[in-house]
């Protein structure tokens, strides 16, 4: 397997490169998906309920997530 070419975009704004990690998952009974996305606390973004996060792999477009929440993890 190699390696996956990944795009992570906040309201259509690629933040790839402020992504220290993300991980994704989609149920497939429910059909739910659920995202973690890690950034550092010092970008220059606000992150909100109801942002879109997109994730693209491989120039593929992946999984459209809305926020529901945000932490901040020190």
């Amino acid at each position: 397997m190699g390696l996956i070419n990944v795009v992570v975009k906040h309201d259509g704004t690629d933040i790839t490169n402020s992504t220290i990690s993300y991980n994704r998952d989609h149920d497939i009974c429910t059909g739910i998906g659920t995202l973690e996305l890690i950034v550092p606390l010092n970008i220059s973004r606000t992150f909100k309920p109801w942002d879109v996060i997109e994730i693209w792999e491989n120039g593929n477009k992946k999984a459209k997530f809305f926020i529901d929440s945000t932490a901040e993890d020190a």
